[in-house]
């Protein structure tokens, strides 16, 4: 069932639902569940911090890559390799404390995301927008 955001494009669906991100290919018919496939990724950035990569939601898609707000930070995964990449990762060690939301990717290249900030560990509802170049980060 779907119960969040829906992605048609000629080749793919993609949709979130309840458990997690799906896929369905239009021209096999297979449906796979994307967030897993992401989950049991090996992207490490190290042993302390080996689940980054985590899909948590708010997904939009360029060319063959699904764009996620992942356990911290945005991250990118290649539907057809199968391979994560972080886009922006949050600061540590910092007197604000931003989480980056809503990623919005352009036909172009350019990714748009909304960075929650907040100096008291809770999450805001507004921030500063970063634009990323994403055939620059993912090319």
């Amino acid at each position: 069932e779907i119960s969040g955001s829906v992605d048609f494009r000629s080749d793919l669906v993609l949709w979130e639902a309840a458990d997690g991100l799906y896929s369905l290919n239009l021209a096999t018919g297979v449906r796979e569940n994307v967030s897993e496939l992401i989950n049991a990724n090996s992207w490490r950035l190290n042993s302390s911090f080996s689940n980054l990569q985590r899909y948590e939601g708010d997904f939009t898609r360029w060319n063959d890559w699904v764009i996620y707000k992942a356990a911290s930070g945005i991250f990118g995964f290649h539907l057809r390799k199968h391979e994560a990449r972080p886009i922006l990762l949050p600061l540590l060690d910092q007197d604000v404390r931003v989480t980056y939301r809503y990623p919005v990717a352009l036909s172009g290249g350019q990714l748009i995301v909304t960075g929650l900030e907040s100096s008291s560990g809770s999450v805001w509802a507004d921030g500063p927008l970063y634009r990323v170049d994403l055939n620059a980060v993912l090319q």
